[in-house]
């Protein structure tokens, strides 16, 4: 069995991933500047479930989940912020390189490098216009010897293509531009893929050790070589692992890993420390932030977790955000989006918003009274509005960002999910479904 994430989509896909950048005065290449004087510490104290509990509960058509709840609710704050979000803008050529490799070394330290499956991803106008897959006689998918070049992918260690990449002149690395490492032509028994575009935790980032789906591979398609899908979904048609549970990231439930049994609080830390990590050429001034755990049973001994993360500022996570996996204690087996590369603009500190009660107020009264929802998680997020800018480009984008109050409610009569807002500023209301 084989998969890739489509490449022409990720042409244009964007993604929640991150950035870097001093924190404390002007930063003359990025156009960023943090205010010194804001405590980027951000003391908090929270309340406890049961607090938060008692709070919604109060309202007559929102009740706690009894299956399912965590609250991330603060009861004080330093301060919480207004301002702009933006990707962080794309290195010089040669410097893009070199921190590809460094992070590279740093995620497959004993998986060799192989030069003939690093491509970059720049579209030319002399690439095959139709993407170069044909279906052999028993109706396989094959990928034709111009398969890459049709999706605009180029290798980047061929001379011609080096010389045109450092000079700048393999397209345009402010729009479509990344760097994609896929061994699918050189499959082996410890396959690896990164791909991310300069500098590292942008809007494109992510990459599978492969451990979890070379289990996988052995046990359900008699494999022992494959290689390295863009990232190992744990949930989906073609994998399916079983399912056991979710828990909340504070859980000291615990489960055999590869390496040993650790509980869901320590690998969520581990995990979140190994991504704050990772070598970047720029400061990190955000963070990753695991706020949901899935645990899937990978074979009959040992289990796999599996993390929905959302970027973390000044210790304040967003409203949505991405996902990744482990199935060792002490690393990050894959993930999809790392926010490393996120920059700060024009932000606007305030050490006073509305309650949390009046939050819970406003929104039981935007919601209708015929129904009973259970609310499964609430917290003090930041959330992201679209581009202001007028530009597209890769570090060119502002993206305005407010402090909200989120409860994520089921509806038992309708089967789906409510996502509620209320802006901790304005009390200002907005609602969105969905099925998850």
């Amino acid at each position: 069995m084989k998969k890739l994430i489509p490449l022409l989509l990720l042409a244009t896909f964007l993604t929640a991933c991150g950035g870097d950048t001093p924190i404390g005065g002007d930063f003359e290449n990025d156009g960023m500047y943090i205010d010194p004087n804001i405590n980027h510490d951000n003391p908090r104290e929270y309340y406890t479930a049961e607090e938060v509990t008692e709070m919604i509960n109060k309202s007559e058509n929102m009740k706690v989940s009894d299956e399912y709840f965590y609250a991330l609710v603060p009861k004080s704050f330093d301060h919480v912020s207004e301002f702009y979000q933006a990707y962080g803008r794309p290195l010089p050529e040669k410097e893009a390189l070199d921190e590809f490799l460094a992070v590279y070394g740093y995620l497959f330290p004993e998986h060799e490098l192989n030069k003939n499956c690093l491509y970059y991803m720049s579209p030319l106008p002399t690439d095959p216009k139709e993407v170069d897959v044909y279906f052999d006689e028993n109706g396989n998918r094959i990928r034709g010897e111009n398969y890459f070049a049709s999706l605009g992918l180029h290798p980047i260690y061929d001379r011609k293509y080096y010389n045109m990449f450092l000079r700048g002149e393999l397209g345009n690395p402010k729009t479509s531009a990344f760097f994609y490492y896929d061994e699918q032509f050189y499959e082996n028994e410890n396959s690896v893929s990164l791909t991310m575009r300069s500098p590292f935790g942008n809007d494109i980032c992510y990459f599978n050790k492969g451990v979890a789906q070379k289990i996988f591979e052995n046990l359900y398609n008699g494999e022992t070589k494959f290689y390295a899908w863009d990232i190992f979904f744990p949930n989906t048609s073609d994998v399916n692992l079983e399912y056991v549970d979710c828990f909340t990231p504070d859980s000291e439930e615990s489960f055999m890993l590869l390496d040993k049994e650790i509980s869901v609080k320590d690998a969520v830390k581990n995990f979140e420390d190994y991504i704050a990590s990772i070598p970047t050429a720029s400061v990190k001034v955000f963070g990753i932030h695991v706020d949901k755990v899935y645990v899937y049973k990978i074979d009959n001994e040992h289990y796999y977790y599996w993390f929905r993360t959302a970027p973390i500022y000044d210790g304040i996570p967003f409203s949505i955000g991405a996902n990744g996996g482990m199935i060792k204690s002490d690393d990050a087996d894959c993930i999809y989006g790392t926010y490393l590369a996120w920059r700060v603009l024009e932000e606007t500190p305030h050490t006073e918003i509305i309650p949390f009660e009046e939050a819970v107020k406003i929104t039981s009264e935007k919601m209708t009274g015929y129904v009973e929802f259970k609310v499964e998680e609430t917290a003090l997020v930041y959330r992201t509005g679209k581009n202001v800018s007028g530009n597209d480009g890769v570090g060119e984008g502002r993206y305005p960002v407010a402090p909200v109050w989120r409860f994520i409610m089921s509806n038992p009569n309708d089967e789906k999910y409510y996502h509620a807002y209320v802006n901790a500023l304005t009390g200002e209301f907005d609602v969105e479904t969905s099925n998850h």
